[in-house]
């Protein structure tokens, strides 16, 4: 489907940072990826079965991801309890 090369890119950025994330930090196991269109949406979810942080302490890429989604109207958020991996969210609205 057609999506706009900025929400595109975005899109790309939140999965390549949330892996990264992932391979560097949680010593998860396994990541996975969803990426979907809904009621005006594209939601992107990168969640692993790594270690998880409690507190969360945002650094570059979290801060990254939340930039350059918020420039398109859009949200990230993340979740995480130690032991229980990490999950990171965004939305950014549907526009061609």
């Amino acid at each position: 489907d057609e999506v706009s090369r900025p929400h595109a890119d975005a899109v790309c950025r939140v999965v390549q940072e949330a892996l990264t994330n992932a391979a560097k930090h949680s010593h998860a196991r396994q990541a996975w990826v969803e990426v979907h269109r809904r009621g005006g949406w594209i939601e992107v979810t990168v969640r692993d079965d790594g270690q998880g942080a409690d507190p969360i302490t945002p650094g570059h890429g979290l801060t990254g991801m939340t930039e350059r989604v918020s420039a398109l109207e859009g949200t990230v958020e993340w979740n995480s309890q130690r032991g229980q991996g990490f999950t990171v969210s965004a939305r950014l609205p549907d526009r061609p």
